[in-house]
């Protein structure tokens, strides 16, 4: 949730901040062009968001993905849809180890940031406001993806490289077997009680990948992974790619016996999943204080 400030004496607004308000959603990318070129899906969820007084996710990796259309008009409809939304929106870290390191900031009392917010890109869109150059706007967003092409597709490349290099180096140095379950316990074990569970959950994702014999994640994977770990940690929903909804159904299922919860509920395109998800959403508690709290990060 986007919050503004104002400087003494003064009434225009020079400041921002963020705050992650539940019920809190994220979209991946065709989940974000679905409700995009829907105008009656999109005013609905609109709608449905407002009411509940909750937040969406938006992460880098949203913008870079749109780098791969073609369409100017279709990246301009998506800024409609965003500014539909505002001020209810989130700024989100999509790195699980950036965000690993801001968890154990947050807990020991070095931060109030949340652990999951991206400073950089909140202040990067407040800066107009806080210049005094207008409303905070979402216009331009996506377009700007779209003319940058060429450049923002090879930063999603080397993404997903990096990715996929990590997963390969786990594998590598833990084959499937019985010392490989034992490691998983072990490792679980070491964060059971944390306040979020977005190490519990990269672990167990790589686990199902590893029982289902995914030898290699290939690029889409590897992108697909980065727009699940961290929304499916610190969101209450999440639209998804359809595997990657049902890994975090499985994932999810595991760190149950774990004892460890708090992971988002999934939703794909699959099996009316949308209107699930709408449902969902609709019937969730309006505007509830996350379990850990979360306060705005500091103003501009």
């Amino acid at each position: 949730m986007l919050q503004f400030y104002s400087s003494p004496n003064s009434t225009v607004p020079s400041q921002i901040g963020q705050k992650l308000v539940r019920p809190c959603v994220y979209f991946d990318h065709w989940a974000f062009v679905k409700f995009s070129r829907d105008e009656q899906l999109g005013a609905r969820f609109a709608r449905i968001l407002h009411d509940r007084e909750g937040t969406i996710a938006l992460s880098i990796l949203n913008l870079l993905e749109f780098s791969g259309l073609t369409d100017i008009g279709q990246a301009k409809a998506a800024e409609r849809f965003l500014e539909s939304l505002l001020p209810r929106l989130f700024f989100m870290r999509f790195s699980p180890n950036e965000v690993r390191v801001g968890e154990v900031e947050r807990w020991t009392g070095q931060t109030v940031q949340s652990p999951a917010g991206d400073v950089q890109l909140l202040r990067q869109f407040g800066l107009p406001m806080a210049e005094g150059r207008g409303p905070f706007h979402a216009r331009g967003l996506f377009a700007e993806s779209v003319r940058q092409r060429d450049y923002l597709q090879q930063l999603i490349k080397k993404l997903a490289e990096t990715a996929q290099e990590d997963y390969r180096e786990y594998r590598a140095k833990h084959p499937l077997g019985p010392e490989f379950t034992r490691m998983i316990k072990t490792e679980l074990k070491k964060v059971v009680g944390h306040p979020r569970p977005t190490g519990a959950l990269r672990i167990a994702l790589i686990e199902q990948q590893f029982l289902q014999a995914q030898p290699v994640l290939d690029a889409h994977d590897a992108i697909d992974m980065l727009h699940t770990v961290v929304p499916a940690a610190y969101c209450q929903l999440v639209l998804l790619d359809g595997r990657w909804c049902d890994l975090v159904d499985r994932a999810q299922r595991r760190l149950t016996r774990a004892g460890i919860s708090g992971v988002a509920r999934a939703f794909s395109d699959r099996n009316n999943g949308v209107g699930r998800f709408l449902e969902a959403l609709q019937a969730h508690p309006r505007g509830a204080p996350p379990s850990l709290p979360t306060a705005s990060e500091p103003p501009m």
